[in-house]
């Protein structure tokens, strides 16, 4: 996902870049030729769990989350909200956190919204029992993943069928999206879905997609 975004974004040295929900800061340290690198993360223990890496030096670091961006100065010609705005659980608190992003942004700047969801799922089908074992062992730990396989085990015409909780989370079908970016002056520059640009079948069938803005 961090190889497609860096392909689309067209960083130039002198944009200042702001990565929105940084994580471990792995996208900003791919990009240490331009002139700033900014982060967010969502406290502030974590913010300076951060500063205390020796190769993260050279990032600067807040404790903002998505929607209340106040104490990050300065415009910025890139940035990127990967994996984060279905968070807003609702189009009231997504647009709010769209006219917060757009007001850090520089004009002609671009916005990556990542992993933008379609809709809401209960259920999540998998190609094949061992990728779903895989990614339980992954996302939830041994524990889990352990009783997944007894699950599987005991249901064997059931199995393929691996079941989540409903997520609360906001959508917004992709044929939606230019008209939401006209009302905060953006431009939408391209719409990929995240399985062709991943190759992993598993966004697929969550109908995630991802978005390229422009400040016009």
């Amino acid at each position: 996902m961090i190889r497609s975004i860096l392909d689309r974004l067209d960083f130039e040295r002198r944009h200042r870049v702001l990565d929105i929900g940084c994580g471990d800061g792995s996208l900003l340290c791919q990009i240490a030729f331009v002139s700033s690198r900014v982060g967010t993360v969502l406290t502030g223990e974590e913010r300076n769990r951060l500063i205390a890496i020796p190769h993260l030096a050279g990032i600067q670091f807040y404790a903002a989350s998505f929607d209340d961006l106040t104490n990050v100065p300065g415009k910025f010609e890139r940035i990127i909200v990967n994996n984060c705005l279905p968070l807003a659980r609702t189009l009231t608190n997504a647009r709010r956190a769209l006219e917060n992003i757009v007001d850090l942004t520089a004009p002609g700047g671009k916005i990556w919204l990542g992993e933008l969801q379609a809709k809401r799922l209960k259920r999540l089908q998998y190609t094949s029992k061992s990728k779903a074992i895989r990614r339980a062992y992954r996302q939830h730990g041994l524990r889990f993943a352990a009783a997944l396989l007894r699950h599987i085990i005991r249901h064997r015409r059931r199995s393929e069928l691996f079941i989540e909780p409903r997520q609360r989370v906001w959508c917004i079908k992709p044929e939606d999206v230019p008209a939401l970016a006209a009302d905060y002056g953006l431009k939408v520059s391209g719409i990929w879905s995240c399985e062709d640009m991943t190759g992993d079948d598993f966004y697929a069938l969550q109908e995630r997609y991802s978005v390229l803005l422009t400040k016009e």
